[in-house]
């Protein structure tokens, strides 16, 4: 997928979600950096790695509006078995899973609570992002004799998402916080075995994370 069509939509999205431009003094800009885990459950991950990038602007009353650039590193798990085989156990490793990859391209609102001068601030948000992963095909001793050969085209998701969390202000530029998020992927995954030609899919899932992030405010 080219990554600069999708960034181009949400930032435009970003520009919608600020219909009215307030005060230069009520409308900081900020950048953030936040790092988490997540957990799907174990389909098709059991957890992943989250780094992320955000820049914000202020509309005023505590309302920010941003967009996101965000990775996502995890384990497809078992896609040999998605894909209708069975991997030969009395073979090391037990498990050979693919080492994913993703790229998701947000645009995100936020709403701040407690005013801007308290030390606590709690926040929720609710963002939209779209993403590609990216899984490595991954091949193997077959349970009965042979091998597979699992590749899989994981199309593009649309992932809708909430956040809450707490905010804590260490100073006039700088602050740091804890949140708490859950997001829904629209997904369809055609996971194929070139050896036997089975197939299999992978559909809608629910991501759960925690993560921390720094703040700047200029």
């Amino acid at each position: 997928m080219n990554a600069s069509r999708p960034l181009l939509i949400l930032l435009a999205c970003a520009c919608a979600l600020a219909p009215t431009i307030t005060a230069a003094g009520e409308a900081p800009w900020s950048i953030g950096l936040r790092a988490g885990m997540s957990t799907a459950g174990g389909v098709p991950s059991n957890d992943s790695i989250n780094l992320a990038i955000a820049v914000r602007y202020g509309l005023g009353d505590g309302r920010h509006a941003g967009v996101a650039i965000e990775t996502m590193d995890f384990d497809f798990e078992r896609p040999w078995r998605v894909a209708g085989r069975e991997q030969d156990t009395s073979i090391a490793p037990d498990d050979i899973d693919s080492n994913a990859t993703s790229t998701l391209f947000t645009v995100f609102f936020e709403q701040l609570h407690g005013g801007g001068g308290a030390r606590w601030q709690p926040y929720w948000g609710l963002a939209f992002a779209v993403a590609s992963p990216d899984t490595p095909p991954v091949t193997g001793p077959a349970q009965g004799g042979g091998t597979f050969d699992v590749h899989t085209d994981a199309g593009t998701e649309y992932i809708p998402g909430v956040r809450a969390g707490m905010r804590w202000n260490l100073g006039a530029a700088w602050s740091a916080d804890f949140s708490a998020s859950v997001n829904h992927h629209f997904a369809d995954w055609k996971v194929e075995d070139r050896q036997s030609g089975s197939t299999g899919r992978v559909d809608d899932y629910t991501h759960y994370g925690a993560q921390l992030g720094l703040v700047y405010r200029f």
